[in-house]
């Protein structure tokens, strides 16, 4: 009989099977007392449900729950929660692989009495080949902030939180508030922190424990409209966070950043459509020309001109070049350029 769950690892998924069970290998090599794993399948279409069932056979710690019908990213974490039975839940993501001891060190950690501990992690490409020398905190000590609410701790904090794989909560916490009105903001953890008035020690760790898949996020589509309107509102309408923090956190309207939109244009995210759905309403008539401008710039030759930009004068920026090339219809032509100016990217 398997002990006392310490520490659930809760994973939502639909149709990434393969990469699922890269990240379930990851963490069942490290199979100790006090670990559960809990799977929460949103009625994935590929072999998913074949898998995880042999999974389960071989690993008892496993719980695999299948949906009836498809659910979102924040209901499925949601339903992963409640499904566990863990002290802790580790919302892990489920293309990203996790080191070798870091159930090890996260169980340590947990029994200093946590409430929220944040796990750090590096960028490798897609096939996870080369490090992107990119870390998502990049601390270099261990940090402990007394509340969630601590200005500082959202300074530092913020950017990284948007990442759901690094946040390991107090079961108890999840519980606190109703998660329903989180539903659809792609950040129902963020929410979750943000009601909360039982954070009262947060830990950040400075050594990355999660390897992180680069250019594989299954939002991409929505990328756009997630980071400069989801992301920014969610922080924005908190009762709790002083005003100082969220001015720290994200910027009110960050799609104003003309430069920002460049680069979601040279990506593939911003085009006419956004432009209308997003930001002709948002703007004066005198306002809209640089915004309509920027979404029938050819998006191949804007991509070709910030990769070549950033290997002149930002070549330390791996992370950013190598999204850049994963973005571009001329995958070949980029790589290739990447390797003549001296940098592999896998």
């Amino acid at each position: 009989m398997m002990s006392e769950a310490i520490l659930s690892i809760c994973i939502n998924t639909r149709n990434r099977a393969t990469y699922l069970c890269e990240t379930l290998d990851s963490i069942l090599n490290q199979v100790q007392d006090g670990l559960e794993v809990v799977v929460l399948d949103g009625a994935s279409e590929d072999d998913t449900q074949a898998r995880m069932q042999a999974y389960a056979n071989v690993w008892p710690i496993l719980k695999y729950v299948r949906t009836d019908s498809p659910v979102g990213i924040d209901e499925g974490y949601d339903l992963s929660v409640q499904h566990a039975s863990g002290q802790y839940c580790w919302l892990m993501t489920d293309d990203d692989l996790i080191a070798s001891d870091a159930v090890d060190k996260l169980i340590a950690k947990i029994a200093l009495g946590y409430d929220l501990i944040l796990v750090d992690l590096e960028c490798y490409t897609k096939n996870m080949s080369i490090s992107l020398r990119q870390r998502l905190y990049g601390v270099q000590e261990d940090i402990v902030f007394r509340s969630s609410q601590d200005e500082n701790f959202w300074g530092i904090c913020a950017n990284g939180l948007s990442y759901i794989g690094s946040v390991v909560i107090r079961r108890s916490v999840w519980f606190e508030h109703n998660r329903a009105p989180y539903y659809g903001s792609y950040f129902i953890h963020v929410g979750v922190i943000l009601e909360s008035a039982t954070i009262h020690s947060v830990l950040l760790m400075s050594k990355p424990y999660i390897k992180y898949r680069s250019a594989n996020s299954s939002w991409t589509p929505r990328s756009f409209e997630i980071w400069n309107f989801k992301w920014p509102r969610l922080i924005w309408s908190s009762i709790r966070l002083p005003l100082a923090s969220k001015q720290i956190s994200v910027p009110q309207e960050p799609w104003r950043r003309k430069l920002s939109v460049l680069k979601s244009r040279a990506m593939g995210e911003y085009n006419l459509s956004v432009y209308r759905v997003w930001l002709s309403r948002q703007l004066t008539w005198q306002q809209r020309f640089p915004f309509l401008l920027m979404a029938f710039i050819p998006k191949v030759a804007l991509n070709i001109l910030l990769i070549t930009f950033c290997l002149l004068f930002r070549r330390s920026n791996t992370y950013t070049i190598y999204n850049l090339v994963m973005s571009s219809r001329w995958r070949g032509f980029t790589r290739a350029l990447t390797a003549i100016m001296g940098i592999r990217l896998g």
